[in-house]
C-alpha cells in the first residue's frame, strides 16, 4: 500500500513538470518578439581613435582586387566640393577682359563672348522697269524689215519706211531683203536697243528713233568689213536735251575707236547698229546658235588597196 502511494505522487509530479516545460515553451518566442520590437534600431557608435594612421600616397599601394560581391554594392560618390560663386562681370571688368589678351581655352568660358562690329547692309535699289522705244527703219525705201522670234524670223515683215516699238536694254537680230540696189541679197544685222536715261525719257515719249542704211554701209558690209552705227542724243548746252538725233559710223572719215563709245562722249545713246555678211539661213550649213553636232560612230581603219 504504501508503494502505490509513492507512485501515484510521483506520476503527479512527473506531469506537473511535464506541463511546467511546455507552458514556457508557448510563452517563450512571444517574449522575446515583444523585446526585439522594444530595442531601439540605431546603429553602434563607431570606435573613436585617438591617434589615426598617417596617409600613405596612393602611388605607393599596391593595386586593389575587387571583393567578391562588390558590384552588388551601393555606390559611393566623392565627397561634394563646394566652389565659390562666379565674380560678376560689370562693363569696366569686361571691356578689360576683352582689352587684354586671353590664354589658349578660356575664351570659351566666358559667359558674354565678344561679337565683331556687324554694320547693316545697303538696301538694294530697285531698278525701274524698262519700257519699249519706238524705232523707224527710214530707208531705203521699199526695204523689208523682220527680226528672228525664237529660232525662226517673224513672218510679218515690215516695209520701209516703218516702225516698231522694242524693248529697251534688248539686242534683235534683224534680216533686210527687198534692197534696191541688192534685190537677191539679205543682211543680218543686229539692232541694240539701249536702255534710256533719265534726260531722254520726254524725247522717247514724243520721237522714234531713226535707223536707215546707206548704199556705202551696205557695200562695206558684203565686202566682209563689219559697220557699226551708233545713233544719240547729243547734250544741248543750257537746255535738258536736244531735239535732234545724230549718228556716229564707222566709214565716217578720220572714224577712230568705237562709234558706241564716241557717242556716249558726246550724248545719250539710244541705239547701236552692227552690220556684216553673215548668212544665217545658210541651206548648207546649220544655223549659229544650233549646238554642235553629235560625235560621229567610229569607223575601222580604211583597207590598203592591194598591189595590182
Amino acid at each position: 500500500m504504501e508503494l502505490l502511494k509513492r507512485f501515484v505522487v510521483g506520476l503527479g509530479a512527473g506531469a506537473a513538470i511535464v506541463g511546467l516545460a511546455m507552458f514556457a515553451l508557448s510563452v517563450a518566442p512571444q517574449s522575446g518578439a515583444e523585446s526585439a520590437a522594444q530595442l531601439p534600431l540605431s546603429p553602434p557608435s563607431p570606435p573613436v581613435v585617438s591617434n589615426p594612421p598617417s596617409l600613405v600616397p596612393s602611388a605607393s599601394l599596391p593595386p586593389a582586387t575587387p571583393m567578391p560581391g562588390a558590384d552588388t554594392l551601393p555606390a559611393v560618390g566623392p565627397s561634394p566640393v563646394f566652389l565659390p560663386p562666379p565674380p560678376t562681370l560689370t562693363p569696366s571688368t569686361l571691356s578689360k577682359t576683352q582689352a587684354e589678351p586671353l590664354p589658349p581655352g578660356l575664351a570659351a568660358t566666358l559667359p558674354f563672348p565678344t561679337m565683331p562690329d556687324v554694320k547693316p547692309a545697303k538696301a538694294e535699289i530697285a531698278k525701274q522697269p524698262l519700257g519699249r522705244s519706238a524705232v523707224r527703219f527710214a530707208g531705203p525705201a521699199g526695204m523689208k524689215v523682220s527680226w528672228l522670234v525664237g529660232e525662226t524670223f517673224h513672218d510679218r515683215d515690215l516695209t520701209a519706211p516703218a516702225a516698231f516699238n522694242f524693248v529697251q536694254g534688248e539686242v534683235y537680230r534683224l534680216r533686210l531683203t527687198g534692197l534696191p540696189k541688192y534685190p537677191k541679197a539679205k543682211f543680218y544685222p543686229t539692232m541694240e536697243v539701249c536702255a534710256p536715261s533719265t534726260r531722254v525719257q520726254s524725247f522717247l515719249g514724243h520721237n522714234a528713233i531713226p535707223i536707215s542704211f546707206t548704199d556705202a554701209e551696205l557695200a562695206t558690209a558684203a565686202e566682209g568689213r563689219l559697220v557699226v552705227k551708233a545713233v544719240y542724243l547729243p547734250s544741248a548746252p543750257g537746255a535738258e536735251s536736244a531735239t535732234t538725233t545724230e549718228e556716229v559710223s564707222s566709214l565716217r572719215p578720220g572714224a577712230t575707236g568705237d562709234p558706241a563709245g564716241v557717242a556716249s562722249d558726246r550724248g545719250s545713246l539710244l541705239a547701236v547698229i552692227r552690220l556684216g555678211n553673215v548668212d544665217l539661213e545658210n541651206p548648207h550649213s546649220p544655223p549659229l546658235h544650233a549646238p554642235p553636232a553629235t560625235q560621229l560612230p567610229e569607223q575601222g581603219p580604211m583597207p590598203i588597196p592591194s598591189a595590182p
